[in-house]
């Protein structure tokens, strides 16, 4: 699901297609035009700006993740790979013949990114198997406000520098990553999400 709309950011922006234009109908023939533009091109590239700061791969919901670790014979947790949990669709524990055996729901819980088991668990190499769905069921609204602002910022210094040195369309890529357009305040707001995420490397 994309961060944010192409409606969002033109109501963010302000402005007008004529506006942006640099000669009648060039290069938007049409509103069409530009939304398909803010759609295909612009806030994908944002949504990529937004993911390297966050150092994330998305805000995506992601199903049936598995994750194989290994069990000491004293602690009774593990902490997944990927974050956040949405919920936890099985545990199992390796056994001799090399099947699995799948553990109840309440045997274990969830606390915070980690998975507490009962009681310790299993000795053993890659002996345990967590199968569960992380990211997010719908895009946290600081993330989309963010995505959507860039991809605002971009639209009216297109048009500031309209008369000066020209942002042409082409240009998106760097001018999302201005320093004017993906500035520190929009920044503080992912914030928590980049050090959530350096907490797991």
């Amino acid at each position: 699901m994309a961060y944010t709309t192409a409606e969002e950011v033109l109501k963010r922006a302000a402005v007008k297609r004529d506006a942006l234009n640099r000669d009648t109908n060039v290069p938007f023939a049409d509103d069409v035009a530009l939304q398909t533009w803010l759609t295909g091109t612009v806030i994908p590239e944002a949504e990529k700006i937004v993911n390297e700061f966050c150092r994330r791969l998305d805000f995506q919901k992601h199903e049936d993740q598995i994750d194989y670790f290994n069990g000491d014979g004293f602690r009774s947790f593990i902490a997944v790979t990927k974050r956040p949990i949405i919920m936890v669709d099985k545990v199992e524990f390796k056994k001799a013949d090399g099947g699995w055996d799948l553990k109840p729901s309440s045997d274990y819980f969830i606390r915070g990114d980690q998975v507490h088991y009962s009681t310790v668990l299993p000795e053993g190499f890659q002996n345990i198997r967590v199968t569960y769905d992380w990211g997010y069921t719908t895009i946290p609204s600081d993330v989309a406000g963010v995505t959507a602002e860039i991809c605002a910022r971009l639209l009216q210094k297109m048009i500031a520098f309209k008369m000066g040195p020209l942002v042409r369309v082409d240009d998106y890529r760097i001018q999302l990553m201005n320093p004017e357009i993906f500035t520190d305040d929009l920044k503080d707001l992912l914030a928590h999400y980049s050090q959530e995420a350096a907490a797991i490397s």
